[in-house]
């Protein structure tokens, strides 16, 4: 996942619908001043608000990741991941295989 793209796609959707970054960060629960830092690419952006940004824009995941709605086979986009997003995924399905109290 290019988190370049990713971002430009969001900022993209987000004007096409009328969106400014204080509408989106009000939504969000975030500063004006976060989202145009994450536009800029001075911040990194949270899973946990890419996954919000997603539903206040209502578009999928695919759409602001690969810039269509077409739907990817799990096995094509896991071959097209990078070794650090891979590495992430294992350390997500570890957490969620893991019993609260052992955390």
């Amino acid at each position: 996942m290019d988190s370049k793209s990713v971002i430009e796609n969001i900022t993209k959707i987000r004007k096409s619908k009328n969106f400014s970054g204080r509408k989106l960060s009000l939504a969000l629960g975030k500063s004006e001043q976060h989202i145009f830092l994450i536009e800029k690419g001075r911040i990194e952006l949270k899973l946990s608000d890419f996954i919000k940004i997603c539903e206040i824009l209502d578009v999928s995941p695919n759409y602001l990741v690969y810039g269509t709605q077409e739907r990817y086979s799990c096995a094509k986009q896991l071959e097209n991941l990078s070794e650090r997003d891979l590495l992430l995924i294992k350390h997500l399905i570890f957490l969620m295989e893991t019993p609260t109290e052992e955390l």
